[in-house]
């Protein structure tokens, strides 16, 4: 029998790399239920990425990002920005600094677009009256079919009641012709 020394001893030797570093998932996944509007649910998987803890540094190595190396890349700007620079003249980007020309373009262009949906605003109350007229018409036109159509109709029925009258008075003479 061997001891467990003598096994340890026996085993071939690794060269380990003591701090290799490795990257781990930037993305963890967890399960979510979605509810829809008409009442189904779902069980959805999602995926939450995390900031990497890692980046490349100068020298092409992976270093490990720390808050405290981001706070002394601040501190760094913030100095840079106190040294004096050469100013060099920009154009203004926000509203408040606009030069003297592009209010005058902008208030134009305002003025413009005022005028025009004045002049829509005044072809749409136009046409919504024409078409008011236009139903007003229509309206008047229809009773006037149908009254034409009520006084044809009255006057077939007087027609139809007065030869049935003659009808029956015709009848009635024959019959009496034909009693005696």
């Amino acid at each position: 029998m061997t001891t467990s020394k003598e096994s340890e001893a026996k085993r071939p030797l690794k060269l380990n790399r003591p701090g290799k570093l490795q990257l781990k998932k930037t993305v963890e996944t967890g399960q979510v239920r979605q509810s829809f509007s008409h009442g189904r649910s779902k069980a959805v998987t999602v995926e939450v990425k995390r900031s990497r803890t890692f980046e490349r540094g100068s020298s092409g190595r992976m270093k490990e990002v720390t808050e405290s190396g981001k706070e002394a890349e601040k501190v760094l700007a913030e100095a840079a920005a106190d040294a004096p620079v050469e100013t060099v003249e920009e154009k203004p980007s926000s509203k408040h600094h606009l030069s003297a020309e592009e209010r005058a373009s902008r208030a134009r262009a305002l003025e413009i677009a005022k005028e025009e949906e004045a002049s829509r605003r005044e072809r749409e109350a136009e046409e919504a009256e024409r078409r008011a007229e236009q139903a007003k018409l229509a309206a008047a036109e229809r009773e006037r079919r149908e009254a034409e159509e009520e006084a044809e109709r009255a006057k077939a029925a007087e027609e139809a009641k007065r030869e049935a009258e003659l009808e029956a008075e015709r009848a009635a003479t024959q019959a009496a012709a034909a009693a005696p």
